[in-house]
């Protein structure tokens, strides 16, 4: 069966009003019958979804091809026609009404500033949270460091440093399990079935391995905040260097135990793991005594590297916490550090991180002795979770500054105050400026300072969030009347963290994640604009808000555009983007998304496009799709607008290929946020359309994280992955498909375009081919249209046509166009960001789209002769035309032979 599909790209109003022209065209070609699909992006998808409805509504798309058709009406303003008047009147569909002091105009600025200051006093309360909890572990800290150290016997010692280092060494050991997992094999004997049951959970853990570096960091850090308290609060004004190191030998006992455990137990001695250093022979069925003798020696070289570097390592350990000891007692012989900073209170910022760097170096003793006898990969693992540590170590060090230090230096620093923010706030908004700017000037200049410069802007106001919440925190700690005992003011302050952390979650739980974004304001202008243009006048009237002029009632529900229920247009598919900068497979870590669709029968996205069997691990599916009618919604599945606005989401901290952290912390906090957190579909929330507590979700939208095996997932512009949609009429095998492109393109250089042909040859092994020149080239012989061929893979693979069609100028459109082209030199390339078309702007992109296809014969239909109505131009006339034409080229090339 050959399937026929049409795409809208992305773009915006302005893809969404050129691909109109084209779909007017194709209505009056008598084409728009044939086909099979339509995939659309973004704002393709604006006049796809008002496409479907229309057809959906009118209960036929013969007549609404008929209605399409420009010469169907003597009267453009007639009722037949409204579903198209009534796009030109919601031309500037985010605010119909432009005026700075119309009610849309306040009520979008109005919307988006009581959303925003939600969403900010969200995060602020997370921000003062986590701010108030450190300074209740500093009172804490206190009271252990001063009253509760214990002396501890070298034998009590041994013990208590054994049981804290035992939980991190089996740790690190299962992880190192997990690069060789063991093979299980069934036994007769009844105690060896008691074993195959210990491996079992074994392996278990084994897989649980991705889990590990998050226990360790929370190992590490409660670690070293025990072994920090201990060197504080232990009173040793008397003892030297060595008399400190006589009392911390017990340590080093322990840590020789337990790197010994660690290497038995991950399998430090198995010669397998020497393969990647090129020292093992692999394992097969039979071996010789040769081989069987290097593998004794072998196993014998490696043990005994591993006991000389634990012997080592846990030396070097003893000498690096006594070393740590005296630093830390340094601390607290200052009173007040550098003049302005308690002593008690830098021990705490500082106490943890000279612990964590402890065990880091004296990790790296033990590596540097094993040297070639410790595989390389495993070094890779060990380098990954120093990165992490080190991460930790400098949130630590900013964090608890801005909840201790900070606060005490205020009031010393009040009268710069005012011009640290003045110039804090400028240097932001010159950034944030500077980040929206056209490409102007020397474009290496801009690259080398400005692009540098922007990237910097979001850390600063990061910088500055920090401490205007170090400012209020410490407001909130001086409302604690003077008279209080010093026990008060503790309970005080513990019971304000409470406060604050019971306010966090109230609010994150009934504001949630979604609710109070954009999106809500997006959907509703679009499901207005493109849906509601598709209903009668009368219909309408009825049941339209007065004032608002909102409806319910122009929304449809997805699942309804199917055959049997009376649908008869092509099938839809509107792309969006499922982000996920956390991948796990790296081959595909630059897209930082996947293709996730809305269709009436099935949404969902396909993570392994090579694998031909459903199968799941975990309860997570890696075929991720599910039926319309249930999914996101239980009583029908999400509707068309719903998928219109999130294909459309431009703009998001989570945004595919574009995203970054930086960049996400500013758009989250100033909630410019409107891609959608729905339920995953290859989990038990699939069904969901919100989470229950957005506050996880609101954090990762902060931090621009998302992931494919979360509970949720983040969707977005589905240009952020394929901004063409011709990735999924692909994967269908369309052997036949018009492409309209309206996305924005001021160099020429299709971006979009190669980026969807390069993906369908990486997933699919699909070769697509097309020559540009005529198009991207321009003067009076350029086109708006260039014929292409898809190859599928195999050996009798079904060879397509594509036919792309873009906005661009050739000199050979009417008066109008010509004329609007002269006044706006960037046009039609105008910015995605114009979302506000005038009358004469929406018209020239328009009537653009329908002069982008002459006639029948740009299109190279595949065996169809149009039967045009409503036109004098017959079969037969079509035919002879066709003819004349073949002729004189005939003849023309001919001539140009002599």
């Amino acid at each position: 069966m050959k399937l026929m599909g049409l795409a809208f790209s992305g773009g915006g109003i302005r893809s969404a009003t050129f691909n109109l022209g084209i779909i007017q065209k194709l209505a009056e070609l008598g084409l728009l019958h044939h086909f099979d699909y339509l995939s659309t992006v973004s704002g393709g998808g604006y006049i796809g979804t008002w496409l479907e409805s229309w057809i959906k509504r009118a209960t036929s798309i013969s007549k609404v091809g008929d209605r399409l058709c420009p010469d169907t009406s003597a009267d453009p303003l007639a009722d037949e026609v409204r579903p198209i008047r009534w796009l030109r009147m919601f031309s500037n569909y985010l605010s119909p009404n432009v005026s700075i002091m119309s009610a849309d105009a306040w009520a979008s600025g109005m919307t988006w500033l009581r959303n925003t200051l939600i969403n900010q006093f969200v995060l602020l309360l997370i921000l003062l949270s986590t701010l108030s909890f450190i300074f209740n572990l500093y009172q804490g800290w206190l009271h252990l460091v001063h009253d509760h150290i214990p002396r501890f016997s070298n034998w009590k010692s041994l013990i208590w440093s054994f049981l804290i280092l035992f939980p991190g060494s089996i740790a690190v050991a299962l992880a190192m399990r997990s690069f060789q997992p063991a093979q299980l094999q069934r036994g007769e004997e009844v105690g060896r079935r008691y074993w195959e049951l210990i491996k079992l959970y074994q392996t278990r853990l084994v897989q649980s391995a991705k889990r590990i570096p998050g226990f360790l960091m929370a190992w590490a850090a409660i670690f070293g905040l025990i072994i920090s308290i201990w060197f504080y609060g232990y009173t040793t004004q008397e003892l030297d260097l060595v008399n400190k190191l006589k009392l911390i030998w017990p340590t080093g006992v322990s840590c020789f135990i337990c790197f010994i455990m660690l290497a038995a137990f991950g399998n430090y001695h198995k010669r397998e793991d020497l393969r990647g250093a090129g020292r093992a022979t692999v394992l097969s069925a039979t071996r010789t005594t040769e081989e069987i003798a290097m593998d004794e020696i072998l196993r014998k070289k490696i043990w005994w590297a591993v006991i000389c570097s634990s012997i080592i390592a846990s030396l070097a350990c003893v000498a690096f916490l006594g070393l740590a000891w005296v630093l830390i007692q340094y601390i607290k012989s200052r009173v007040c550090l550098f003049g302005l900073i308690d002593a008690n209170k830098a021990a705490l910022v500082l106490g943890l991180p000279i612990i964590l760097e402890v065990l880091a170096l004296t990790v790296i003793v033990r590596m540097a002795i094993m040297g070639n006898l410790f595989p390389d990969y495993r070094r890779e693992w060990w380098g990954r979770i120093g990165g992490l540590v080190h991460r930790f170590v400098l949130i630590w060090i900013l964090v608890s500054l801005a909840a201790l230090v900070l606060p005490d230096l205020y009031p010393a620093a009040s009268k710069a105050l005012v011009a640290a923010w003045g110039g804090w706030a400028a240097i932001v908004g010159w950034g944030v400026k500077k980040a929206f700017e056209s490409k102007e000037g020397n474009p290496e200049t801009q690259k080398n300072t400005t692009a540098l410069f922007v990237k910097l802007v979001p850390y600063i106001f990061m910088i500055g969030f920090l401490l205007i919440g170090s400012w209020i925190t410490g407001q909130l700690r001086n409302l604690c009347p003077k008279d209080f005992s010093a026990n008060s003011h503790e309970w005080f302050n513990v019971g304000e963290t409470g406060v604050l952390l019971v306010l966090t979650l109230a609010l994150s739980w009934r504001i949630g994640v979604n609710e109070f974004s954009l999106h809500h304001f997006y959907r509703n202008r679009l499901t207005r604009a493109y849906l509601g243009a598709t209903r009668t006048r009368e219909d309408r009237v009825k049941t339209a808000n007065p004032f608002t002029g909102f409806d319910t009632n122009d929304d449809l529900l997805l699942s309804s555009f199917r055959a049997a229920e009376g649908y008869q247009g092509p099938f839809p598919i509107i792309n969006t983007a499922l982000n996920a900068t956390v991948v796990s497979a790296l081959d595909r870590q630059d897209r930082m998304a996947e293709s996730f669709i809305f269709s009436p029968l099935y949404c969902g996205f396909d993570f392994s496009p090579t694998r031909s069997a459903t199968y799941n691990i975990d309860h997570v599916y890696e075929y991720g799709y599910r039926p319309t009618e249930q999914f996101s919604n239980p009583n029908g599945g999400p509707t068309l607008g719903t998928a219109m606005a999130i294909s459309g989401a431009a703009v998001n901290p989570n945004w595919g290929y574009h995203s970054s952290t930086s960049v996400a912390f500013l758009l989250t906090l100033f909630n410019i946020r409107l891609g959608w957190w729905i339920g995953n579909p290859r989990k038990n929330a699939w069904q969901n359309s919100d989470p229950s507590w957005g506050l996880l979700y609101l954090i990762k939208d902060l931090m621009g994280k998302s992931d494919i095996n979360t509970d949720y997932v983040c969707l977005s512009d589905g240009g952020h992955f394929d901004n063409m949609g011709l990735y999924e009429l692909v994967r269908r095998r369309c052997t036949y498909i018009i492409l309209g492109d309206g996305e924005q393109d001021d160099d020429a250089s299709c971006e979009g375009l190669g980026n969807a042909i390069r993906r369908c040859r990486i997933d699919f092994g699909v070769e697509i081919t097309l020559d540009l020149k005529a198009i991207v080239e321009g003067g009076k012989d350029s086109k708006h249209v260039a014929q292409g061929q898809i190859k599928y893979p195999g050996k009798d693979g079904p060879v397509g046509t594509l036919i792309y069609i873009k906005t661009s100028i050739n000199g050979q459109e009417t008066v109008d166009v010509r004329q609007y082209s002269k006044v706006n030199k960037t046009f039609p390339q105008q910015s995605t960001g114009d979302q506000f078309f005038d009358e004469a702007q929406f018209e020239s992109y328009r009537k653009l789209g329908y002069l982008s296809i002459s006639d029948i014969d740009d299109l190279h239909f595949p065996g169809v002769i149009p039967t045009w109505k409503n036109s004098q131009t017959t079969q037969a006339k079509y035919l002879k035309d066709k003819k004349l034409k073949f002729q004189w080229k005939m003849f023309t090339d001919f001539l140009g032979t002599l």
